[in-house]
């Protein structure tokens, strides 16, 4: 009986050690990675993974960038469509501690909210394409990166950043 509950507790010993690493390196990587929105007043807006600071690296890290446009219902039809119109796409093997990477650049163009237009611009702030701000619109970046980590599992970040049109007028 001895041996068979020895057998046991090294067996879950075995199958639990890994899970509780797994656990604690889950919990102290969950501010890895984050995403933040930057106001630059010669350049516009900036969507960036945030790396400063973090003793991990980020590899594989894998983005894309579109702005979505929903469509109103069309008769016969109970729910409406969406249109994507890609902005920027883009893969990087690495991205070391102590650096940041811009996803998308953009600003706001003119005069008044009537008037206001998106422009997706590069990291210089110059225009590259624009559309007019309406309520229905809106920019999606969806990334992923895995985590550097000592234990040698495989942490993914996965993240979905949604900024409507109808917000930035509230920011204009």
């Amino acid at each position: 009986m001895d041996i068979l509950i020895g057998q046991l507790l090294a067996l879950l010993t075995f199958f639990l050690f890994p899970v509780i690493q797994f656990l604690i390196l889950k919990y102290h990587s969950r501010h890895e990675g984050l995403p933040e929105l930057w106001y630059l007043p010669d350049y516009g807006f900036r969507l960036v993974i945030r790396n400063m600071g973090r003793p991990r690296n980020l590899y594989d890290v894998k983005y894309h960038a579109y702005i979505r446009e929903k469509t109103e219902k069309s008769s016969g039809s109970s729910v409406g469509a969406s249109i994507y119109s890609t902005l920027e796409r883009d893969e990087s093997p690495v991205l070391l501690n102590g650096y940041d990477k811009v996803m998308v650049c953009f600003n706001l163009i003119g005069r008044s909210k009537e008037e206001l237009e998106f422009a997706h611009t590069d990291s210089h702030g110059i225009v590259l394409t624009q559309s007019p701000v309406q309520e229905n619109k809106s920019v999606i970046v969806e990334y992923s990166a895995m985590i550097d980590n000592g234990f040698n599992f495989d942490i993914r970040v996965l993240k979905r950043i949604e900024i409507n049109f109808s917000e930035m007028i509230n920011l204009y």
